[in-house]
């Protein structure tokens, strides 16, 4: 029998022990707000609001380069994807991915990426 190690955050307040779930998507900035961005500052120091989420997966490029004219995600856009999100299969989403639906993708360990680079941790 095989055993999966998943990490658990012990919250002292509730005295409960939560696992995290890297490979859940946050689906939508607005939910991953509703989720627990506002608790990530208290617990990290790290603020995180949801608009930076786009920022942080885009990594700096402008728009009419991280896709296209159709709103098609750029192979330049998919080479910095795969930095922010190495779990996605790149050669499955190239040329079919909506710029849109990218934030779909963005799992809980993605955060938690992001969270640890901005915390000089990464």
């Amino acid at each position: 029998m095989s055993h999966v190690t998943l990490p658990v955050i012990f919250d002292p307040r509730t005295r409960l022990a939560h696992v995290v779930l890297a490979f859940l998507t946050l689906v939508t900035p607005v939910q991953a707000e509703t989720r627990g961005l506002f608790r990530i500052e208290r617990s990290t120091g790290v603020k995180i609001q949801a608009s930076d989420l786009g920022e942080y997966i885009q990594g700096g490029i402008p728009d009419d380069e991280f896709g296209d004219e159709n709103g098609i995600v750029s192979e330049k856009g998919l080479e910095q994807l795969k930095k922010v999100m190495p779990q996605i299969d790149a050669d499955e989403l190239r040329g079919n991915l909506e710029a849109e639906k990218v934030i779909t993708l963005f799992t809980v360990g993605n955060l938690a990426d992001m969270v640890a680079a901005r915390s000089g941790g990464a």
